[in-house]
């Protein structure tokens, strides 16, 4: 049993897009999946809605008692992702302290950095309480030639004092918006692609990262 909670207090930061590829990637490794959806947009609610069959179940919750609920959820499903955020608001922390594992996306930009301190404060405020969560920050939409993904992956490192840089990111792939639009995850549409074989790499590690945390 895995909880993986994507989030950032900034929206546009690609969450729901990473949850509903994580979401993809456990079902076609043969769990049985929950999306939590906590952001009042329901992106990834209506990224269910597009999909076909029922092995990925969906289910909403904009209220701060996820941390509450989550004992309902454990014994009937092997993965449970959580989409949180756009803000940094008790539906954020309850989310966190109802995870194994804190995703954080970050998109490349001075902006985004700064905004990234607000919600690792919140991470680190939560984790004082749950000192089992684990968290990590992930570069996403990644353009590698270009200075700005350069400069803010020096300056991401300033910030592994209260939360570890994966080392690896998230490439800006077209792969991603065309799989969404179909409600499956590029592991699905695309198993080929460099998208597909970051998911792949990403739901390893988030997996890796909580079995050593419960070692």
């Amino acid at each position: 049993m895995a909880i993986i909670c994507v989030g950032a207090s900034k929206g546009g930061v690609g969450k729901s897009t990473l949850v509903v590829n994580l979401a993809a990637m456990g079902a076609l490794q043969q769990k049985s999946v929950l999306i939590v959806d906590t952001d009042p947009q329901g992106s990834a609610i209506c990224f269910r809605s597009l999909r076909g069959g029922d092995d990925i179940k969906a289910t909403a919750c904009t209220e701060p008692i996820l941390h509450k609920k989550m004992g309902a959820y454990r014994d009937q499903f092997d993965l449970i992702i959580i989409d949180a955020g756009g803000r940094d608001d008790s539906v954020l922390r309850s989310a966190m302290a109802a995870s194994d594992l804190f995703l954080l996306p970050v998109l490349p930009g001075q902006f985004d950095l700064w905004g990234a301190t607000d919600t690792i404060k919140a991470f680190t405020e939560v984790r004082a309480f749950c000192p089992a969560l684990q968290g990590r920050l992930l570069v996403n939409q990644i353009d590698p030639v270009t200075r700005v993904t350069h400069n803010s992956m020096k300056a991401l490192r300033q910030l592994e004092k209260e939360m570890k840089l994966l080392q690896f990111g998230i490439g800006r792939r077209v792969a991603f918006k065309s799989s969404v639009e179909k409600g499956k995850g590029v592991v699905e549409t695309e198993p080929g692609s460099k998208a597909a074989i970051e998911i792949r790499y990403l739901y390893n590690e988030s997996l890796k990262i909580i079995a050593g945390a419960k070692k």
